[in-house]
């Protein structure tokens, strides 16, 4: 009598524990089915980054084209103005102002052009150097959640092996309690 309330003991202890075990596994599916959706919008979160950072690239090198057009059409005045330069050399004290007035003018104009390009190419390599960290910032947070599914993933198989060692366990005691 004693012996059945001792295996009787025992397989409530397992019951229990097997009751725990699949509460554990429970928890652990939640936390992962989580994280997957966190993968996942990290993942929309970084293709949304490279997206913009990829229109924002996209509008720079637009406006410096432009920018470099602009630069172009200056330089053929400038060559216009040098040439009108050394044909008003012939002509009047005034003319020759005007035409040292129009070059200084274009200078003025082709200096802000150039110092506009520059302040464009620091902008898309600041731009271009955010948009990289921004990625690996989201790459190493991506990382880290596939190494704690990873982890957590384990945790189940081992729960599972736990939880059949636990069932094998429950039906040897019941074939004891036949025999008793």
């Amino acid at each position: 009598n004693d012996q059945m309330q001792q295996i009787k003991d025992q397989k409530q202890k397992i019951n229990n524990q097997l009751n725990a075990s699949e509460e554990n596994n429970q928890n652990l599916q939640q936390k992962l089915n989580q994280m997957e959706k966190d993968v996942i919008n990290l993942k929309k979160n970084l293709d949304d980054k490279t997206y913009e950072m990829q229109n924002l690239l996209q509008s720079q090198q637009q406006k410096e084209f432009e920018s470099s057009r602009q630069l172009m059409e200056f330089n053929l005045k400038i060559n216009k103005g040098t040439q009108s330069f050394n044909e008003l050399q012939k002509a009047k004290q005034q003319e020759l102002d005007d035409a040292n007035n129009q070059i200084d003018e274009l200078k003025r104009v082709i200096t802000k052009q150039v110092n506009e390009i520059q302040v464009i190419n620091q902008q898309i390599t600041f731009r271009e150097q955010q948009a990289q960290l921004q990625a690996q910032v989201a790459k190493n947070i991506l990382n880290e959640k596939e190494a704690q599914i990873d982890e957590l993933n384990d945790k189940i198989k081992e729960n599972e092996k736990r939880r059949v060692q636990l069932e094998n366990l429950q039906k040897v005691q019941e074939l004891s309690l036949i025999h008793i």
